[in-house]
Formats: C-alpha cells, sequence, structure tokens
C-alpha cells in the first residue's frame, strides 16, 4: 500500500525558502530524497524561474555546500542540493 501527500507551505515556512529569495510567479516542488553512501540528497523542481540566476542566489548561501542542475526544460529544471 502506498501513501501520497501532496501540501503546499509557504516560503519562509521551507528552509530552502529561507535559503533563498523566491518570486512570487516561482514554484518549488520537492521530488524525492535520494541515497547517496550515509546521506540523502533532495531533488526538486524550479518552476518558473531564471536558472542561472536562481543557482547563483543559492551558491551564495553560506549554508549550501553544493547545487546541481540535473535536467532542464523550458518551464522548469531538476536540481540536487546540498
Amino acid at each position: 500500500m502506498s501513501v501520497i501527500v501532496e501540501l503546499q507551505v509557504t516560503a519562509s515556512a521551507f528552509e530552502l525558502g529561507r535559503i533563498v529569495e523566491i518570486p512570487p510567479s516561482t514554484r518549488v516542488e520537492m521530488e524525492t530524497m535520494v541515497p547517496a553512501g550515509d546521506r540523502a540528497v533532495p531533488l526538486f523542481w524550479v518552476y518558473d524561474a531564471n536558472a542561472e540566476a536562481f543557482e547563483e542566489s543559492i551558491r551564495d548561501h553560506p549554508g549550501v555546500h553544493d547545487i546541481t542542475r540535473v535536467d532542464l526544460f523550458e518551464d522548469r529544471a531538476l536540481y540536487a542540493i546540498d
């Protein structure tokens, strides 16, 4: 049996929202947590944002060690963050 839960939170109630200022037109959607050795790497989609500007703003935060763009589409990009 599987349980799927969908919920929405404001950017300020979410760690990523506190790391970077997310414009009102941008939506961030958590995808999954991928096991990577002894830790899990979160994957998330960013919709309707300038990918380069978004990445730059995330990289500048002291709490972010690395961000990797996994895939890029016209309206969204998939990222892994550490």
